[in-house]
């Protein structure tokens, strides 16, 4: 059950790299590969994955920008 209704657009940074966060983690943990941001002419399932949920949940975000928050975002707490 939703709290509130959803609003379309640019969720949080901070929601972006849990979902970032918890995406990843299914797919390592069902893979077994790691993921990576894209190049240009990389055909990646990990953003695949991304661009299709953020489409579905009306997300306007760069999915590779997302990636690239929530690896720092990561690297930054395992630093500290």
């Amino acid at each position: 059950r939703l709290i509130r209704p959803s609003k379309g657009g640019r969720p949080s940074k901070n929601s972006l790299s849990v979902l970032v966060d918890f995406v990843a983690a299914a797919y390592v943990s069902a893979t077994g590969k790691n993921y990576r941001r894209k190049w240009d002419g990389d055909n990646l399932p990990f953003h695949q994955i991304l661009e299709l949920l953020f489409e579905v949940l009306g997300i306007d975000a760069s999915t590779d920008e997302a990636i690239r928050r929530q690896r720092n975002a990561r690297h930054t707490q395992i630093n500290k």
